[in-house]
């Protein structure tokens, strides 16, 4: 196994241990490579899916390099069509979904959550939300569809 799936491995590993206090539904998660799911297994359970996305390498000293590994979360849910048929029940889902996608990206920027593997191990240096609620999933699916990225930074 890769140091790129090793680090995600350990994100999925911390995501478990999280604190999901809110979440009033199942929650699935995993790392995938190929994040595919059927919409009938979407609804009422929150899918969280860690993807690496790939690798910069660059010199640390004569010994050692820093590997910065960026890693995707993506964060699905389907709400069930007798709960969210009108647009603005669609709405408030959509709102509760967008503070779950923010209290997690809080978490990872957090003294607890920013260190993979535990204090002193691999650091997250970068976080960001290139998808707060996918527009087009949300429309043409109804499914509420986020992506948090981290740039975890390993020495070796």
């Amino acid at each position: 196994m890769g140091f790129a799936v090793e680090l995600a491995d350990a994100v999925v590993d911390q995501l478990k241990g999280w604190s999901w206090d809110d979440l009033d539904r199942a929650k699935t998660i995993e790392r995938r490579w190929l994040p595919t799911y059927d919409l009938e297994e979407l609804y009422e359970t929150l899918l969280v899916n860690v993807v690496p996305r790939g690798a910069t390498i660059t010199s640390a000293d004569d010994q050692s390099d820093y590997f910065d590994v960026p890693i995707e979360i993506g964060l699905l849910e389907k709400p069930k069509p007798e709960t969210h048929s009108t647009r603005e029940q669609l709405e408030a889902g959509a709102d509760k979904h967008e503070a779950l996608v923010t209290e997690l990206l809080d978490y990872f920027r957090s003294a607890d959550g920013r260190y993979v593997c535990g204090a002193g191990g691999p650091a997250i240096i970068r976080t960001a939300i290139p998808t707060l609620v996918l527009l087009e999933h949300l429309e043409e699916l109804r499914q509420l569809t986020s992506v948090i990225r981290l740039t975890v930074r390993s020495r070796r």
